[in-house]
C-alpha cells in the first residue's frame, strides 16, 4: 500500500499524522499520534522530490545514528528523546517526543527579549547541562540557535534539532558550510574543526539573544556596551564565551555552567597532569576530558594499541572543591594514591561494566567499582591498566 504524507495518513499503521508543523530541506515534521500508546508525538517525514535523494538518506541516517546514541546513553531532560525510526515506502521517518513548548524565536518573537539576570543564568545552566551531556557522550552539536530550542514550562530549554550534530570520530574533521552568527568564526563557512568550545561560542550567543531578541554577528560580544541591564558577571561571561579566539573561551559547557551557576566569570583554577612516559604536562579545567589523540576530548594521549577511548574519563570539582576523575571508558580508569606502593583503586563507567559482564570477563567485585575516584595531590593515574603505561601525575594549583 503506498503511503503520501497528508493528515490522517498512518506511518506502519500505528502513527497517524495529525497537523503538518513544519517544512525543511529534508522533510515535513507533522503532529502525529501513536495509536498505540495514545501520546503525542512528532514524526518528521522524508522528501521525495526537489532534492538529491541520496543526500537526504545520508542526512536521515546521520541523524537517527546520533539520537540512537543519545537514547543509548540514558536521554537528557534537556534534550528531544527518540522513539521510532524506518521507511515507508519511498518516504525515510523519524519519530520523536512531542515538546510540549514554543520554539524560542516564536517566544521571542511574541514576548520579547528577557531581561532577568537570574531567569536567563537558570537558561543558560539548563542549555549548558544539555550541551556538557552530548560532550561526554562524544557528540558535538555544531547548530545551537534559536530555531532549534524549545522553551516548555517555566522556560525550560530542550534541544530539538539533531540534523548537524555530529560523533566525535578519531582523526575526522567536522567544520560546517553553513554560516550564521550563531556559529563560532573558525568553523562558519567550513573553515577549522568544531568541538565544546564551539558549541560554547553559541551558547553564548545564544544567552546574548535572548537578552536582546537579535543577535549581534561580530565577536566578544559584551552586552553592556549594547545598553542591555543585565548583572555585570552575566555581561562578562557572554564576553568570554563568545570570544574570537577559542583559547580565550570557557573550555567546555561544563565550566562555562560553573561560572553561570558561581556568577563568577573568571574560570576556576586548574590543575595539572604530567604524562610520566612521555614528560609532557596538560592543563586541566572542570569538565575537561581525556580520550587517545584525533578524538574531541580536551587532552589527548597518543595511543596506537586504540584501547585508550576517544573520550574516556572526565575531570570535575565537587562542591567541597575536591578534583574528581570520572571514568568514561569500556576499559577503565586506575588511581595510585600519593602514599601507595601500586594501583588499588579503580574506577569504570557502567557500560564498561556491562561489557565486562557480557563478555564473561568481569571480576566478582566489578559492581563495587565506583564511576568516580577522588584525586589528590600527587595521585597518578592509570588508562586502561597500570600495564598500558599511560601515567598521569597529578598536581593541584588550587
Amino acid at each position: 500500500m503506498s503511503f503520501a504524507p497528508q493528515q490522517g495518513a498512518k506511518i506502519v499503521s500505528r502513527y497517524r499524522l495529525e497537523q503538518h508543523l513544519d517544512s525543511g530541506g529534508f522533510g515535513d515534521a507533522w503532529l502525529a499520534q501513536d495509536t498505540h500508546s495514545g501520546r503525542k508525538v512528532v514524526a518528521k517525514v522524508s522528501h521525495t522530490n526537489n532534492y538529491d535523494i541520496p543526500v537526504i538518506e545520508k542526512q536521515f541516517e546521520r541523524e537517527w545514528d546520533v539520537l540512537e546514541h543519545i537514547s543509548n546513553a540514558g536521554d537528557h531532560s534537556n534534550v528531544m528523546s527518540l522513539i521510532d525510526t524506518g521507511t515507508q515506502g519511498a518516504h525515510w521517518y523519524t519519530i520523536v517526543e512531542f515538546i510540549d513548548g514554543t520554539e524560542v524565536h516564536h517566544y521571542v518573537r511574541d514576548n520579547g527579549s528577557i531581561t532577568d539576570s537570574d531567569q536567563l543564568r537558570e537558561i543558560g545552566m539548563d542549555v549548558c547541562d544539555a550541551m556538557a551531556f552530548l560532550h561526554e557522550n562524544e557528540l558535538v552539536y555544531r547548530d545551537l540557535k534559536p530555531d532549534n530550542v524549545m522553551f516548555e514550562a517555566g522556560l525550560s530549554p530542550t534541544l530539538i534539532d539533531f540534523n548537524t550534530a555530529r560523533k566525535m570520530q578519531p582523526g575526522q574533521d567536522m567544520p560546517t558550510q553553513f554560516r550564521g552568527p550563531f556559529k563560532a568564526p573558525e568553523i562558519s563557512g567550513g573553515q577549522g574543526d568544531a568541538g565544546p568550545w564551539t558549541d560554547v561560542y553559541s551558547i553564548g550567543k545564544f544567552i546574548f539573544y535572548l537578552m536582546t531578541a537579535n543577535v549581534e554577528r561580530g565577536d566578544d560580544v559584551n552586552p553592556l556596551d549594547f545598553g542591555i541591564q543585565v548583572d555585570p558577571y552575566l555581561a562578562k561571561i557572554v564576553e568570554r564565551a563568545t570570544s574570537e579566539n577559542p583559547g580565550t573561551r570557557y573550555r567546555n559547557a561544563t565550566v562555562l555552567k560553573r561560572a553561570l551557576r558561581e556568577r563568577e566569570p573568571t574560570p576556576p583554577e586548574q590543575a595539572e597532569l604530567r604524562w610520566l612516559q612521555d614528560n609532557r604536562t596538560f592543563s586541566v579545567h572542570p569538565g575537561d576530558t581525556i580520550g587517545r589523540d584525533g578524538g574531541e576530548a580536551a587532552i589527548m594521549i597518543e595511543d596506537p594499541t586504540g584501547h585508550v577511548s576517544a573520550v574516556h574519563a572526565k575531570f570535575d570539582k565537587r562542591g567541597n572543591d575536591q578534583w574528581v576523575v570520572e571514568d568514561m571508558s569500556l576499559n577503565g580508569t586506575w588511581i595510585a594514591k600519593k602514599d601507595d606502593s601500586d594501583f588499588k583503586h579503580r574506577a569504570l563507567s557502567d557500560e564498561g561494566k556491562r561489557r565486562l559482564k557480557q563478555a564473561d570477563k568481569a571480576p566478582k567485585n566489578v559492581d563495587n567499582f565506583p564511576k568516580s575516584i577522588v584525586v589528590g595531590e600527587g595521585d597518578i593515574i592509570a588508562l586502561v591498566h597500570p600495564d598500558h603505561e599511560i601515567w598521569l601525575k597529578v598536581t593541584l594549583n588550587n
